[in-house]
């Protein structure tokens, strides 16, 4: 569902009286200086109402086929499911089919397919974070 930051101005106006500041949660919380952290896996379902402000970006970017380490791991394992990450180490996933933390929940024969992926690649991913301590 398409909701503009014009839109979100106009119903929070006159619904409750006030105006949304768009740049609060990233200036309270990390401001620009997120990419200064690492090892952090930002997971997303696409049935999630709030996906749309997590980590994850268009799809289709990412490092390509001449990536090495982790991100040719993921590349070659999940590229149709990671979203533009942050950084090698700040890892976005997206989930079709998902809503919020279903991939951190234990394993279910109803689990769509690209819950059990992300799952696989998240342990993999933290496998390799794990193993260059």
């Amino acid at each position: 569902m398409e909701f503009s930051e014009r839109q979100r101005e106009e119903y929070c106006r006159a619904k409750w009286g006030v105006m949304p500041r768009p740049d609060w949660l990233r200036l309270q919380y990390w401001a620009d200086g997120l990419t200064s952290a690492s090892n952090i896996i930002f997971s997303n379902g696409d049935l999630d109402p709030w996906a749309n402000g997590g980590v994850s970006m268009a799809q289709g970017q990412w490092w390509g086929s001449t990536a090495t380490g982790v991100q040719a791991l993921m590349y070659h394992m999940c590229v149709w499911q990671v979203r533009t990450s942050l950084s090698p180490t700040l890892v976005a996933i997206n989930m079709e089919g998902a809503a919020h933390h279903l991939d951190l929940r234990g394993s279910n024969a109803a689990d769509p397919a690209s819950v059990t992926k992300a799952r696989q690649l998240e342990a993999q991913i933290i496998a390799s974070w794990v193993g260059t301590v």
